[in-house]
């Protein structure tokens, strides 16, 4: 999976990749397990404040950062947005929660960086994603296609794949 992340999101070891998600689980994990492939070094935070992160992504001169939907709203809207230097993002992953299609909007319109989702789960890993080279419909309102090697499927109550539209459960 963490080869996916590296091609998708064109990690290299010039990226300096911005974690200031929960430690254990959520947006992090696209870090943990593409990180290491290419020597991309990683700035992390030990707690989320919204004015931590913009100080982090200033020093640490972040190129990706990776987040849950309403860290998103917390920097956005944080008092001091405008005081930080944000420019050397380049690209800022959002998962953990569908992320709303005004909220994306307004980050990609602030930041002028593309806002790429990955869809997961903690026992099964990562199993779509966006890439920054998608159109902008596509980054901000889905979660993205397959990887390479991952089905994905809706089934109803009875394990029968659910027509398009419906409300079923996702099988990995």
């Amino acid at each position: 999976i963490g080869k996916v992340y590296v091609e998708v999101w064109k990690l290299s070891r010039d990226d300096v990749f911005g974690m200031v998600g929960p430690a254990q689980a959520g947006p992090n994990i696209a870090g943990y397990l593409s990180t290491p492939l290419v020597g991309t070094k990683v700035a992390m935070l030990e707690h989320f404040e919204a004015e931590a992160a913009l100080q982090l992504i200033e020093k640490e001169k972040v190129t990706v950062l990776a987040l849950v939907p309403t860290q998103m709203a917390m920097l956005l809207r944080h008092p001091h947005f405008e005081n930080y230097d944000l420019s050397s993002l380049r690209l800022v992953v959002c998962t953990g929660s569908p992320l709303a299609y005004k909220l994306a909007i307004e980050a990609e319109d602030k930041l002028g960086r593309p806002i790429v989702q990955y869809y997961g789960s903690v026992d099964a890993g990562g199993s779509m994603i966006n890439s920054p080279d998608d159109p902008q419909e596509d980054r901000l309102l889905t979660a993205g296609r397959p990887l390479r090697g991952v089905e994905v499927k809706l089934v109803d109550d009875e394990g029968k794949e659910a027509p398009k539209g419906a409300v079923g459960e996702v099988w990995v």
